[in-house]
């Protein structure tokens, strides 16, 4: 996994297009798993790796 170790860093992503996909990418999982409304109910949708990270959920490399 992406950042698991210090060889294997995550980098870090600035564009806010890709941060957008890969932040929708992990909602959309979270909603599959809890519902459309889980953040209701207390879960949170954190993502890993994280959306500012080009080792992400929307478009991994």
């Amino acid at each position: 996994m992406p950042g698991q170790t210090a060889k294997d860093p995550l980098r870090r992503t600035v564009s806010s297009t890709r941060i957008d996909k890969n932040r929708a990418a992990a909602v959309k999982q979270c909603k599959r798993y809890w519902g459309p409304h889980y953040a209701n109910g207390g879960k949170e949708g954190d993502e890993y790796p994280f959306a500012s990270t080009y080792e992400e959920a929307a478009e991994p490399e």
